[in-house]
Protein backbone atom coordinates (compact mmCIF):
# COMPACT_ATOMS: atom_id res chain seq x y z
CA UNK A 1 0.00 0.00 0.00
CA UNK A 2 2.92 2.26 1.09
CA UNK A 3 4.28 1.30 -2.69
CA UNK A 4 1.17 2.89 -4.13
CA UNK A 5 0.89 5.96 -2.46
CA UNK A 6 4.19 7.03 -3.07
CA UNK A 7 3.47 6.38 -6.90
CA UNK A 8 0.39 8.16 -6.85
CA UNK A 9 2.73 11.42 -4.89
CA UNK A 10 5.47 11.17 -7.60
CA UNK A 11 2.96 10.77 -10.34
CA UNK A 12 1.30 13.81 -9.06
CA UNK A 13 4.66 16.12 -8.89
CA UNK A 14 6.08 14.89 -12.15
CA UNK A 15 2.70 15.73 -13.69
CA UNK A 16 3.18 19.21 -11.90
CA UNK A 17 6.72 19.57 -13.21
CA UNK A 18 5.59 18.51 -17.18
CA UNK A 19 2.91 21.28 -16.80
CA UNK A 20 4.80 24.27 -15.84
CA UNK A 21 8.34 23.08 -17.32
CA UNK A 22 7.08 24.82 -20.91
CA UNK A 23 6.05 27.69 -19.00
CA UNK A 24 8.91 28.25 -16.11
CA UNK A 25 11.08 30.78 -16.37
CA UNK A 26 14.44 31.46 -14.88
CA UNK A 27 14.46 32.10 -11.34
CA UNK A 28 10.82 29.80 -10.39
CA UNK A 29 10.65 27.99 -7.42
CA UNK A 30 9.03 24.70 -6.24
CA UNK A 31 7.59 25.53 -2.26
CA UNK A 32 7.29 22.10 0.00
CA UNK A 33 5.08 23.45 2.52
CA UNK A 34 4.67 21.58 6.23
CA UNK A 35 1.90 21.04 7.98
CA UNK A 36 3.07 24.15 10.31
CA UNK A 37 2.91 26.60 7.64
CA UNK A 38 6.63 26.69 7.31
CA UNK A 39 7.85 26.41 3.89
CA UNK A 40 10.87 25.58 1.67
CA UNK A 41 11.86 26.50 -1.65
CA UNK A 42 13.21 25.33 -4.45
CA UNK A 43 14.82 27.46 -7.36
CA UNK A 44 13.77 24.92 -11.03
CA UNK A 45 17.31 25.98 -12.19
CA UNK A 46 19.07 24.93 -9.49
CA UNK A 47 17.00 20.75 -9.34
CA UNK A 48 18.47 18.04 -11.83
CA UNK A 49 15.99 16.15 -10.62
CA UNK A 50 13.35 14.97 -8.15
CA UNK A 51 13.13 11.34 -6.54
CA UNK A 52 10.93 9.69 -4.13
CA UNK A 53 11.38 6.53 -1.45
CA UNK A 54 8.66 5.08 0.33
CA UNK A 55 9.22 8.00 3.05
CA UNK A 56 10.97 10.78 1.50
CA UNK A 57 10.92 13.14 -1.70
CA UNK A 58 14.37 13.92 -2.62
CA UNK A 59 15.66 17.24 -4.60
CA UNK A 60 18.74 16.94 -6.09
CA UNK A 61 20.37 19.41 -7.21
CA UNK A 62 22.54 20.56 -10.49
CA UNK A 63 25.46 20.91 -7.97
CA UNK A 64 25.74 20.69 -3.56
CA UNK A 65 23.59 18.68 -1.26
CA UNK A 66 20.54 16.17 -1.49
CA UNK A 67 17.50 17.93 0.09
CA UNK A 68 15.45 14.78 1.44
CA UNK A 69 12.13 15.71 3.24
CA UNK A 70 9.98 13.31 4.90
CA UNK A 71 6.21 12.71 3.48
CA UNK A 72 4.92 13.35 7.14
CA UNK A 73 6.51 16.83 7.03
CA UNK A 74 5.13 17.46 3.34
CA UNK A 75 1.00 19.33 3.33
CA UNK A 76 1.71 21.00 -0.04
CA UNK A 77 3.67 20.95 -3.05
CA UNK A 78 3.01 23.88 -5.49
CA UNK A 79 4.87 26.33 -7.71
CA UNK A 80 3.12 29.64 -5.66
CA UNK A 81 4.63 31.00 -3.02
CA UNK A 82 1.38 31.39 -0.77
CA UNK A 83 -0.76 28.47 -1.95
CA UNK A 84 -4.65 29.14 -1.31
CA UNK A 85 -5.86 26.67 1.19
CA UNK A 86 -2.91 26.06 4.40
CA UNK A 87 -4.66 26.64 7.26
CA UNK A 88 -3.41 26.93 10.36
CA UNK A 89 -3.88 23.16 11.72
CA UNK A 90 -5.04 21.61 15.07
CA UNK A 91 -2.22 20.02 16.98
CA UNK A 92 -1.53 16.69 16.78
CA UNK A 93 -2.20 16.45 20.26
CA UNK A 94 -5.89 17.60 20.51
CA UNK A 95 -7.34 14.82 17.89
CA UNK A 96 -6.53 11.34 18.12
CA UNK A 97 -7.46 8.89 15.89
CA UNK A 98 -7.39 4.61 16.43
CA UNK A 99 -8.21 2.72 13.44
CA UNK A 100 -9.71 -1.27 14.06
CA UNK A 101 -10.63 -3.57 11.97
CA UNK A 102 -14.18 -2.66 11.04
CA UNK A 103 -14.21 1.28 12.71
CA UNK A 104 -12.36 4.15 13.50
CA UNK A 105 -12.42 5.47 16.99
CA UNK A 106 -11.98 9.43 17.17
CA UNK A 107 -11.16 11.17 20.58
CA UNK A 108 -10.41 15.05 21.24
CA UNK A 109 -10.13 17.66 24.03
CA UNK A 110 -12.75 19.37 22.39
CA UNK A 111 -16.49 18.37 21.54
CA UNK A 112 -16.78 17.27 18.06
CA UNK A 113 -19.65 18.33 15.99
CA UNK A 114 -19.60 15.80 12.98
CA UNK A 115 -17.41 13.60 11.05
CA UNK A 116 -17.25 12.77 7.25
CA UNK A 117 -15.18 10.33 5.65
CA UNK A 118 -14.14 10.42 2.01
CA UNK A 119 -12.55 7.83 -0.23
CA UNK A 120 -9.73 9.30 -2.39
CA UNK A 121 -11.55 10.27 -5.67
CA UNK A 122 -13.47 12.33 -3.00
CA UNK A 123 -16.62 10.64 -2.84
CA UNK A 124 -17.88 11.03 0.85
CA UNK A 125 -18.53 7.65 2.50
CA UNK A 126 -20.27 8.70 5.75
CA UNK A 127 -21.50 12.22 7.11
CA UNK A 128 -22.22 11.15 11.18
CA UNK A 129 -23.31 14.16 13.78
CA UNK A 130 -21.53 13.46 17.25
CA UNK A 131 -22.14 15.75 19.51
CA UNK A 132 -19.28 14.42 22.20
CA UNK A 133 -16.08 14.54 22.25
CA UNK A 134 -15.46 10.87 21.19
CA UNK A 135 -17.05 9.05 17.89
CA UNK A 136 -17.20 5.85 16.34
CA UNK A 137 -17.43 5.61 12.80
CA UNK A 138 -17.98 2.25 11.34
CA UNK A 139 -15.71 0.58 8.34
CA UNK A 140 -17.75 -2.23 7.82
CA UNK A 141 -18.64 -1.59 4.57
CA UNK A 142 -15.50 0.06 3.15
CA UNK A 143 -12.62 -2.42 1.50
CA UNK A 144 -8.97 -1.92 2.51
CA UNK A 145 -7.75 1.19 1.61
CA UNK A 146 -6.73 4.48 2.32
CA UNK A 147 -10.00 7.63 3.06
CA UNK A 148 -9.88 10.47 4.50
CA UNK A 149 -11.40 11.71 7.97
CA UNK A 150 -12.53 15.65 8.16
CA UNK A 151 -13.24 16.19 11.96
CA UNK A 152 -15.85 18.94 12.71
CA UNK A 153 -15.70 21.08 16.48
CA UNK A 154 -14.24 24.27 17.50
CA UNK A 155 -11.70 23.85 14.65
CA UNK A 156 -11.79 21.27 11.83
CA UNK A 157 -9.16 18.85 11.03
CA UNK A 158 -8.38 16.20 8.31
CA UNK A 159 -6.64 13.12 8.34
CA UNK A 160 -5.62 9.90 6.80
CA UNK A 161 -6.61 6.58 7.68
CA UNK A 162 -5.75 3.04 6.21
CA UNK A 163 -7.92 0.55 6.85
CA UNK A 164 -5.87 -3.03 6.27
Amino acid sequence: MKNYLVKIVAMTVMLLLATVQPRAQSGDKLYVYAPDGTSKSFVLDNLQKITFTEQTINLIPVTGTVTAINFENVAVITFKEKPVGIVTPVKKSDVKLYVEADKVRIESDADISAVKLYNLQGRLLKNQTVQSSSADISLSSCPAGIYIVQIFGQETSVHKIIKK
